[in-house]
């Protein structure tokens, strides 16, 4: 018995190897609406990633990685809505049509773990991984302007506006992540990363009589990281 569990250790420790890998990554993209808005538009920012990794291979062909972030994200923002209002002076009752035209800037910043299985390509110098994330809002603004023209005479009325509470804290979804080693030391990682949580709750569109839309973070990621 102690035999066979001798050679079950020795064939664990052949293929296991356990490495901490820090890095930084620049990230590309922004809460993606499930359908397209009209009268709508969005700037993304170059934002960035660093984190700490810690991975071990299972045998020659599979691995696992557990992986703890620091994100940031910023994008600005712009849309217009039509709704309308209703005005009452006793006896007389009216509804008054307007145009809202709404423009800001949301950013946060967000801790993130997540863990998933690699398969080892080309004598592991290749590994592709799959698995879920999760994601904690840790610091969230989310502010701009709304300009309201109301009835023909174009009264203008500017009133600002903060949407940070509808900024949903937790969210998790799902990554696809490519390593590729450059040396036992350095190498490339790059990411795609999908959110399966909605980026604002709901109610963030029933306020100016919309269909609620769902956005979900959707972005790319490109670094290097340092094998320890």
């Amino acid at each position: 018995m102690k035999k066979y569990f001798f050679i079950a250790m020795s064939c664990i420790n052949l293929y296991s190897q356990q490495n901490i890998q820090l890095g930084y990554q620049s990230m590309y993209g922004g809460p993606v609406p499930e359908e397209k808005i009209d009268s709508s538009s969005g700037k993304v920012y170059l934002t960035h990633r660093i984190f700490a990794t810690y991975s071990n291979t299972i045998n020659n062909k599979l691995g696992f990685d557990i992986s703890l972030g620091f994100e940031t994200k910023k994008l600005d923002y712009a849309f217009q809505f039509v709704s309308d209002t209703t005005m009452s002076n006793p006896p007389l009752s009216f509804t008054i049509p307007y145009l809202g035209d709404v423009k800001g800037t949301s950013t946060t910043k967000s801790l993130n773990i997540s863990a998933g299985l690699n398969y080892n390509l080309f004598n592991s110098k290749l590994n592709i991984g799959i698995g879920p994330e999760l994601n904690y809002v840790i610091n969230k603004i989310d502010t701009g302007t709304t300009l309201i023209n109301i009835g023909e005479g174009a009264i203008i009325i500017d009133s600002a506006n903060n949407n940070s509470a509808f900024i949903n804290n937790l969210n998790w979804g799902l990554y696809l992540r490519t390593k590729y080693y450059i040396s036992k030391r350095i190498g490339v990682v790059f990411d795609v990363s999908r959110s399966l949580t909605p980026f604002y709750k709901d109610g963030m569109w029933s306020r100016i009589k919309r269909k609620e839309v769902y956005f979900y973070n959707t972005y790319i990621k490109l670094g290097l990281f340092i094998n320890f």
